[in-house]
């Protein structure tokens, strides 16, 4: 994946998937193609049958992963893992997955992604429902969400829910 980033937001995205061929692209105010072909995320307006692509990082403790894991299964939501933030990301803006979460990424893990997924017509924050903001002096993202706009806004309650009862709100993430 490649991204050009201009001040504090991904301007383009471009990602490529070698195993299905598939080159996913964005720029900001043209909408977002697979192959050339327009792409849109998900409708999904039940939150509680959202497929969500829940990520994982080493920097993440267990503890925290699955207290995440656990809120999003009991609110109704399926929670998947494709291993790769971007191509995650990517699901995210075709709509075979309804939002995606990580608690910790680096912005070049997410750049591209982010503007595909926002010219599929998903939603992109932080997990705290901020926009992002690239090319700070201290790089890390506080945590990513995106995805169809019902999913991510039932997917920040529950973060919301769960930050206020866990050390996450004591650490600041």
């Amino acid at each position: 994946s490649i991204a050009c980033v201009d001040e504090h937001r991904p301007m383009i995205g471009v990602v490529y998937m070698p195993m299905t061929d598939a080159l996913y692209t964005a720029c900001c105010g043209a909408g977002a193609q697979r192959n050339g072909q327009r792409i849109a995320a998900s409708a999904c307006g039940e939150p509680s049958r959202a497929y969500v692509e829940l990520g994982y990082s080493p920097r993440s403790t267990i503890t925290d992963h699955s207290h995440v894991q656990s809120s999003l299964l009991r609110a109704g939501m399926l929670v998947r893992w494709s291993g790769s933030a971007v191509i995650s990301l990517v699901q995210v803006a075709e709509g075979s997955s309804d939002a995606y979460f990580d608690l910790h990424l680096n912005p070049w893990d997410v750049a591209a992604g982010l503007v595909i997924v926002q010219e599929a017509g998903g939603t992109c924050s932080d997990m705290f429902g901020q926009p992002y903001h690239f090319n700070k002096p201290h790089p890390k993202v506080r945590g990513v969400l995106a995805g169809a706009p019902a999913a991510t806004a039932a997917l920040l309650e529950q973060l919301k829910v769960l930050g206020e009862s866990t050390r996450m709100k004591e650490e600041g993430l």
